[in-house]
């Protein structure tokens, strides 16, 4: 299910659409206790995930980002199913999966964006492999529907086009 924004205030993105390709085999399982970090390309910055519950079986992460220019660490929200970050290519905007459920938000915090709901929804599916584009104009992944369950795990490789929205499409920003 594809999800919108439209935000005049700041740089969002919307899915102007979206391909889906089934993959064969079994898809790699992500493993909880490994480290789950992205590097914005642009700034430096990191975002990572850290335990929010009482150890890795509770399922519930902290979104944080550091800046070690600044010194800063901003907790963005906990997080069911932390599965996978990603910036954008300018650092505008941090990807992340929420079991099958894409959102952006920007590195300062504020109100998530909803980019996709796959089957699954927020537990026990997943998205893995999340990457933008260099150009920022399409994000793609690796959606699994069970986690839990391999045989119901229907791994897809998921490309989301996307279009700006808010000042920097005013601007004739590319995406």
């Amino acid at each position: 299910m594809l999800l919108s924004c439209t935000v005049q205030a700041q740089t969002c993105y919307r899915v102007a659409e979206s391909r889906a390709q089934a993959l064969s085999g079994a898809p790699a399982l992500p493993d909880y206790r490994a480290p789950l970090t992205a590097r914005d390309p642009a700034h430096g910055r990191l975002a990572y995930r850290e335990p929010a519950g009482e150890g890795l079986e509770s399922g519930v992460f902290r979104l944080v980002i550091t800046d070690a220019r600044a010194g800063t660490r901003h907790v963005l929200e906990d997080i069911v199913n932390l599965s996978a970050l990603a910036w954008s290519p300018e650092g505008e905007r941090l990807a992340y999966c929420e079991g099958a459920l894409l959102y952006t938000v920007a590195p300062h915090g504020g109100h998530r964006r909803a980019l996709y709901a796959g089957p699954g929804g927020p537990y026990p599916g997943a998205c893995l492999d999340l990457s933008w584009s260099p150009d920022g104009g399409r994000l793609s992944f690796t959606l699994i529907q069970n986690l839990f369950r391999p045989e119901l795990a229907h791994p897809m490789r998921v490309t989301l086009a996307l279009e700006r929205c808010g000042p920097s499409a005013a601007r004739g920003a590319p995406p």
